[in-house]
């Protein structure tokens, strides 16, 4: 019975924490850890002492992910989702986007402390929208002004 209890479990949460977790959605990993335990049974009652290793090295992976997600973040940083973003951001995007697309670049000031990675996503975020409304790639330029964006194709000034 505990098999078959873990098994369905297993089905369930499995699938959903992949899926979120490729959202960039923090919960996959406690969805993820969620289902360990039924893992740890499984193997056990089956003998599958190789599995039994990885899912003690999958736990160690759902406790990271979240310490990273929702312990060891500041308070003001913002979290890893920028892809994933909200209509204000998508809001936010288009108007750059579409500024760049009249003017051929625009200066983005960017307020307080952010980590490389979150600079990383917004300037990624940008470049996919910027794409979508036909234009090319972009190029960012840090400059004391604030960060630049222009497309490839303009010259450097």
């Amino acid at each position: 019975m505990w098999d078959y209890i873990s098994q369905v479990t297993i089905a369930l949460l499995c699938p959903f924490s992949v899926f979120l977790t490729a959202r960039k959605n923090g919960w996959g990993f406690v969805v993820g850890l969620a289902a360990q335990p039924c893992w740890f049974i499984t193997t056990y009652l089956h003998e599958q002492w190789g599995v039994m290793a990885i899912t003690v090295l999958y736990c160690f992976i759902y406790l990271y992910g979240i310490w990273v997600w929702f312990i060891g973040r500041q308070k003001n940083e913002v979290p890893p989702t920028f892809t994933r973003r909200s209509p204000e951001d998508r809001k936010m995007l288009d108007l750059l986007a579409k500024q760049l697309m009249d003017s051929k670049s625009v200066v983005i000031l960017i307020k307080g402390r952010l980590s490389a990675e979150v600079i990383g996503e917004l300037l990624g975020a940008l470049d996919g929208v910027y794409k979508s409304l036909g234009g090319q790639e972009l190029r960012f330029e840090f400059t004391p002004e604030g960060l630049i964006a222009k497309p490839y194709d303009e010259p450097n000034e």
